[in-house]
C-alpha cells in the first residue's frame, strides 16, 4: 500500500509527521509492504485556504491512502471521491506513521472528524487556524 504522510520537513522516514495536510511543506509517500520513500515538496503549501488539495498529483503517485492526523473538509472530501483513503493515526516520525499503517492501527477518518476549515473554533477551544483530530 502506498501511504502519503504530510510532514514539516524533508527527512524521508525519519521526517517529523503530524503537519496539517494542506499546510505541510512536505509530502512523504512511503510503500509500506517495502519502506521504499519518496519525498515531495507541497507545490501550494500556504497559498490559500482551500488550495492545497493536491488529488491528481497523488493519484499521478499512485497514493492509495493519507495518514495523519489533521485534514480539512474540503481536501477529505476530495480525496475520498478519487478513491484515496483517509486515515486518523499518530506517530512522532514518518516511520512511526507507516508502522501503524503497516500493523493495522490507522483508522479511517470520518468527514466529521475534518477540520472545518482556517479560521473555525475545534473542539479543543483555543481556535487559533488550526485543528487537531
Amino acid at each position: 500500500m502506498k501511504v502519503c504522510i504530510p510532514s514539516s520537513d524533508a527527512g524521508g522516514l525519519d521526517a517529523r509527521s503530524g503537519a496539517h495536510y494542506g499546510r505541510a511543506p512536505w509530502f512523504h509517500v512511503v510503500e509500506t509492504d517495502d519502506d521504499s520513500c519518496v519525498s515531495v515538496q507541497n507545490p501550494a503549501c500556504h497559498t490559500r485556504e482551500g488550495g492545497c488539495h493536491h488529488t491528481s498529483m497523488l493519484k499521478r503517485l499512485g497514493v492509495d491512502a493519507i495518514a495523519g492526523v489533521m485534514i480539512g473538509r474540503g481536501a477529505h472530501a476530495s480525496l475520498t471521491e478519487a478513491g484515496i483513503d483517509v486515515l486518523q493515526v499518530e506517530g512522532l516520525t514518518v516511520r512511526d506513521v507507516r508502522t501503524a499503517v503497516r500493523e493495522g492501527r490507522a483508522r479511517p477518518m470520518d468527514f466529521g472528524s475534518a477540520c472545518e476549515g482556517q479560521h473555525h473554533q475545534h473542539r479543543h477551544g483555543h481556535g487559533h487556524g488550526h485543528c487537531h483530530a
